[in-house]
């Protein structure tokens, strides 16, 4: 039994199809480095009013590889969705001049999972780099990634349905504290006891 707090394939897919719609994309091309990623594209490739002729999908299988932007280009296509891991992306596009863009007609838009202006956000980032020892200026600030601001929700997530669980209602059965307990340890055979009731509270 897990808990999957990364945002759904369906809500992935309604941010890449209101995408297409606002812009008004009649063909584009897509490029996505894993099969995973093919997947979540799936129901954006077979939305309604999208014509399958006018789109590019392709798989990156070298980042070097600039074959896939010629033949994009080549059939007329200049509207990319990029659905890449985070190993095959930079994180320092703000260091870079974009001057020669905003009068080259380029559009770049990046969906963020996380709001940096979000108040709850901006206690987490405290914490974090209280944590860390590290002072909280624009630089280190690039530290604090998506992967460790899912970390923190989740954290936080589990630390709430954890609280929700002790002020909840005594049972019958004891809660039983198991240091350190594995997913795969042998204890015991059925699981722990209350494990579905903490479950429970994920969901409320």
């Amino acid at each position: 039994m897990f808990v999957n707090l990364y945002p759904s394939n369906r809500d992935l897919n309604l941010a890449f199809h209101s995408l297409t719609r606002n812009l008004q994309w009649i063909k584009f091309l897509v490029i996505y480095d894993t099969d995973s990623g093919l997947t979540r594209l799936q129901s954006l490739l077979n939305a309604p009013g999208i014509n399958q002729t006018d789109i590019l999908v392709r798989q990156l299988t070298d980042p070097k590889d600039r074959s896939v932007l010629t033949d994009a280009i080549s059939r007329d296509i200049f509207n990319i969705i990029l659905d890449l891991n985070d190993d095959n992306t930079k994180h320092d596009i703000d260091t870079y001049d974009l001057e020669d863009y905003k009068y080259n007609y380029v559009n770049i838009t990046a969906y963020r999972l996380f709001n940096r202006d979000s108040l709850i956000v901006s206690d987490a980032m405290k914490y974090y780099f209280e944590f860390k020892r590290i002072e909280n200026n624009e630089q280190n600030r690039r530290t604090f990634t998506t992967q460790v601001a899912l970390w923190i929700d989740a954290l936080s997530a589990f630390a709430m349905a954890y609280d929700k669980f002790l002020s909840g209602p005594k049972s019958s059965i004891p809660i039983d504290y198991i240091p350190n307990p594995s997913c795969h340890s042998d204890y015991p055979a059925k699981g722990w006891p209350k494990g579905n009731e903490l479950y429970s509270k994920f969901q409320i």
